[in-house]
Order: structure tokens, then sequence, then C-alpha cells
């Protein structure tokens, strides 16, 4: 039994890492084609629905430009102002026909830094090792010991699942949020075409630039985090070389030797205490130090859109 305590937490562990590159894999493909393009066809389906009210509110806004100048083209002679208004509806239909490329270029921009950023290559369960310290901890262990030692290892196990489920979930939700970004743009991109209602264009790209950097975000925080879980980066946090010490040195076992003055026999008693107690320690600080990684982990991703907006200005 001492050989699957740490068994649940190693499962955990794994799935916790193929997750990882799966989700890599969702942030740098390309939106035309995830899916088999249906939800970049629904998407598409539902912004050439919207083109015809974006154009529509394009000329409403050239309208109300022109009428709002009059006084000015008539009065003062600004016959330049008459051309800026049509030459901003007709930047403003050209913008709205190409907003789709405009997105995709943006979608594209933020992958290829990714990628830059991590070589071409992410392999999430390379950087990762239980050490064999913790891995002795389990070894020669009494039944009490080894159930108490299994059941630290299952709350960590829980604590990397949810925290698993947490992060695919924020990641979704920004893969969802970028498509209905898209299927919404004429209705935002065609406000470009008067001074007064620009900011909301403006606005509009910033957002979608704000919500396709997250990628970026979380995906440098993976990176960081699979430096910190390695063994090196897990022991030098909490001290843990101190730890490894204590597991990979023999165990002290206290023998008591006795005679017995009546029957002149000698008993002699052996005292694991120690050891079981230096295996607890092993296991629970390693188990700690990676519930307070994942947690933190689970914190940055949240925050990636918040960190996104102040470095945008948003």
């Amino acid at each position: 039994m001492t050989d699957k305590v740490i068994d649940v937490l190693q499962a955990a562990l794994e799935i916790f890492c193929s997750g990882m590159e799966t989700l890599y894999n969702l942030l740098t493909i390309d939106p035309v084609t995830y899916q088999d393009g249906n939800l970049w066809g629904k998407a598409m389906q539902i912004f050439n629905g919207l083109a015809g009210v974006g154009l529509t509110i394009i000329l409403i806004c050239g309208y109300l430009g022109i009428f709002g100048s009059l006084d000015s083209i008539y009065d003062m002679g600004r016959q330049g102002t008459l051309f800026s208004i049509f030459t901003m509806v007709t930047i403003a239909g050209g913008l709205l026909s190409a907003t789709p490329y405009i997105l995709q270029l943006i979608i594209t921009f933020c992958q290829k830094i990714m990628q830059k950023a991590t070589g071409g290559r992410f392999a999430f369960a390379d950087a990762w090792e239980i050490p064999n310290a913790v891995l002795n901890a389990t070894q020669g262990l009494s039944t009490l010991m080894t159930v108490i030692l299994w059941l630290i290892c299952f709350v960590g196990a829980l604590v990397v699942i949810i925290s698993t489920f947490t992060i695919f979930v924020m990641a979704y939700g920004r893969i969802y949020k970028m498509y209905l970004y898209i299927a919404i743009a004429p209705l935002c991109m065609s406000c470009i075409s008067s001074r007064q209602t620009q900011r909301v264009a403006v606005s509009f790209l910033k957002r979608f630039l704000i919500t396709a950097g997250e990628g970026i975000i979380i995906v440098i925080a993976l990176m960081l985090f699979s430096a910190f879980t390695s063994v090196g980066g897990t022991d030098n946090l909490l001290g843990g070389d101190t730890v490894i010490a204590e597991a990979q040195s023999e165990p002290e076992i206290d023998i008591s030797v006795s005679a017995n003055p009546i029957t002149g026999t000698i008993n002699t008693s052996t005292d694991v205490n120690n050891r079981n107690d230096s295996s607890t320690a092993v296991v629970f600080k390693y188990v700690v130090t990676q519930s307070f990684l994942f947690i933190l982990l689970m914190s940055i991703i949240k925050g990636s859109e918040h960190e996104m907006e102040k470095i945008f200005g948003y």
C-alpha cells in the first residue's frame, strides 16, 4: 500500500500537465479552423447579419455630421468640413468590411508572441518531477502513517484538479469573448464614422486587444510556474534542502536494551517515531508548497485581464 501513497497526487499532476499542453494548443490554434471552422462560421454569419445595421449607423452619423456643420459650411465657407465628413464615412465603410481581417490579424500577432516566448514548443510535463525525497518518504511506514500521508496527497490532488478546471474555464471564457467580439464588431466599428462616437470604436479595439493578449500572460505564467514546480524551485521556496537532507538520511532508530533481573532475559524495543515524523514533514511540506503555487497560478491567470488593462492604460 505504501507504493500507492503518492499515486493519487502523481495522477492529478499528470492530468494538469496534459491539460496545460492542450490549453497551449488551444491558445495558439487558428481561430478560423478551430472546431472545423464552425465557431468562425457562426460568428461571421452574425457579423454579416449586423453589417447592414453597421452601414446604417455609418450613414446616420454622416448625415448628422453634415446637418451639424451646415452653419459653418454656409456662413464661414468651410467646404472642407463637408469633404472630411464624406472621407470619414468612406473610411468607416472600408474598415467595417475589413474588420474580420483586422481582428484576425490581432489574434495572429498575439499567437506569434506566445510561440516566440515558448520557442515554438510547450512540453509542460518535461519540467515536472516529484523529488525522490518525497517518494522515499512514503516507503516503509506503518499503516496509520500511510493512511495519513495518503489523505494529505489526496487534498493536494484536489487542489491540482480544481486549479486545472478553473484555468480551463477562464481560458475558454477568453476564447468565447473573442468570438463574441467578432460577431458584434459591426455595431462598434461603425461608430468610427463620427468624431463624437469614435471613442466607442477605439474602446472596442482596445478591449479586443486586451482579450487576445490575455493568452500571452497565461502562457508566460505557465512557463514561470514550470520553473517554480521543478525540484530545485520547490526546494528553494520553502527551504527544502534541509528537508531533503533529513529524508535522504538514514532514519534514526532508538533501540533500548533492558535485562530482566529475575529471568535473566534481555528485552529490546525499537522506536520508529522519528522516521514517521520525518516522512510526514517531507510529504506535508511538498504538498503545501505545490498547493500554494497552484493557488498563486490561478490568481495570476484570473488577473491576466486586469494586468493587460493596466498595460494599455484602459
